[in-house]
């Protein structure tokens, strides 16, 4: 579609509004997601463990899938103990996704310079947001939404300025 990156920054940006308009909310609904993820990683391991030959591996797969779905339980039943987590793993990822966000940049010669522009705004943004996240992980739950909701709002404007393949050609 000739506009689809116009279409889906949009969408990037108003969902991350939305993050930073509800960010109690928005923690809650990223929480649940990791938890839910969680455990169904955690029932996928252990229905793969039958199909395995040795024993340490199987021993393996059993202990790595009980631990998932104990972690998924923990971060849905433990809200607050759950942000806390969350936020350090928040943190990493940022920092790496901004870091990601550079090198990409480094790589990419037929971009334009407003995309190139707003997509190195949004790589300082996303690595200060690591930082940040994890200088102070017990913030409180409304930080994961905001911080989640920034980095939605970023991504979508560089999104909406990256150009289309019929413009780089």
């Amino acid at each position: 579609m000739k506009n689809s990156n116009i279409i889906y920054g949009i969408l990037f940006a108003v969902l991350g509004f939305f993050c930073i308009l509800y960010p109690i909310v928005s923690t809650l609904w990223v929480e649940i997601m990791v938890g839910v993820g969680l455990i169904a990683g955690g029932i996928f391991t252990l229905a793969a463990f039958p199909k395995q030959r040795e024993a340490f591996v199987k021993i393996f797969y059993v202990l790595l899938g009980i631990l998932y779905i104990i972690g998924g339980i923990f971060v849905i039943a433990n809200p607050i103990l759950g942000a806390a987590a969350l936020m350090t793993a928040l943190g990493v990822i940022f920092i790496l996704e901004g870091i990601l966000i550079f090198f990409y940049l480094s790589k990419v010669r037929s971009a334009g310079g407003l995309f190139k522009t707003m997509s190195l705004i949004n790589g300082i943004i996303t690595l200060i947001l690591g930082v940040l996240v994890l200088a102070n992980p017990g913030a409180g739950i409304w930080f994961i939404g905001t911080l989640v909701g920034i980095d939605l709002l970023f991504t979508g404007i560089s999104m909406a300025f990256r150009p289309n393949r019929e413009n780089l050609a």
